[in-house]
C-alpha cells in the first residue's frame, strides 16, 4: 500500500464521520482556499502551536500560523520534546542547546510571542509502558 493511499483513506473516513453543522454541505471534490480576512477579527484570541519537534510547526503550519497572527491572534509555541536526537555531528547536549537557540529564532521570525519547552526526551512518549 502506498502512503498517500493510506492518508486518502484516513482523510475520507474522517470526513464521513465528521459531525454535520447546520447549513454545512457535503465535502466537495474541489480545493477551497480560505483567504485572509481584512482587519483583526480574532484580536484577543490565543493560538497555541503544539508540536513534538521544533521543525513540525514551521514545515507544516507556517501559512496557517501567519494568516491567523495577521488576523489578530496572539500566538504561543509549545514544544514537547527537546529534540536531542536531531543532529548527526553534535553531542546530545550540543544538539539540545542548538535546538533551543533555533526555537528562539523561530519565535522571532514567526511573530509568536512566547515559547514553552516541556523538554521531554525525544520519542519519550513512544517508550511509555503499554505502547
Amino acid at each position: 500500500m502506498e502512503r498517500r493511499d493510506l492518508f486518502k483513506g484516513a482523510l475520507a473516513t474522517g470526513l464521513l464521520r465528521a459531525p454535520r453543522v447546520s447549513g454545512q454541505t457535503a465535502p466537495a471534490s474541489e480545493v477551497v482556499i480560505e483567504r485572509a480576512v481584512s482587519g483583526r477579527p480574532h484580536k484577543g484570541k490565543v493560538l497555541a502551536l503544539v508540536t513534538p519537534h521544533l521543525d513540525d510547526g514551521p514545515f507544516f503550519a507556517s501559512g496557517a500560523i501567519t494568516k491567523l497572527l495577521d488576523e489578530g491572534y496572539t500566538g504561543v509555541f509549545i514544544r514537547t520534546s527537546n529534540d536531542e536526537k536531531d543532529s548527526y555531528d553534535l553531542t546530545l547536549g550540543e544538539t539540545v542547546l542548538a535546538n533551543e537557540r533555533d526555537a528562539q529564532s523561530f519565535l522571532q521570525v514567526s511573530g509568536l510571542k512566547q515559547i514553552f519547552d516541556l523538554g521531554y526526551l525525544d520519542f519519550y512518549f513512544l517508550a511509555w509502558p503499554g505502547n
